[in-house]
């Protein structure tokens, strides 16, 4: 998981009022937000499945990306820092923009293969069939 000082330096030319607790209950925090942004899959999952417009930051993503989510459009992908504010600014004030993600969101379904899929990865890793 991202340290606290990377987070911190990532996010400082950003300006944004934020509020980090380590003992965080990430389901009221996802809900209270205007709107989520992370790197890690299982929180915006969670995000999309709460219907709170999210941002999935993946820079330096030099693979395709795996994400169903982030391929079907349910979360905005960045690929690049430089992308974020003008991203951040239409998911929460430009209200076209709001609707076509918030119809993406309700359109995605989990395929409940999660596990599957992260146990098919570990054997292939491992080299066992």
């Amino acid at each position: 998981s991202i340290k606290r000082e990377e987070f911190e330096r990532i996010v400082a030319p950003y300006k944004f009022k934020r509020v980090i607790d380590i003992d965080y209950d990430h389901f009221a925090t996802i809900l209270a937000s205007d709107a989520f942004i992370s790197p890690h899959s299982t929180a915006l999952a969670d995000a999309v499945q709460l219907e709170v417009p999210s941002i999935s930051l993946q820079p330096g993503l030099v693979k395709e990306d795996p994400y169903e989510f982030n391929k079907s459009g349910a979360t905005v992908t960045i690929y690049d820092h430089g992308k974020m504010y003008e991203v951040v600014k239409s998911l929460l004030f430009n209200d076209q923009f709001k609707n076509i993600m918030a119809d993406k969101r309700k359109g995605f379904e989990l395929d409940g293969k999660a596990t599957e899929r992260v146990t098919s990865l570990v054997y292939e890793r491992l080299g066992i069939k």
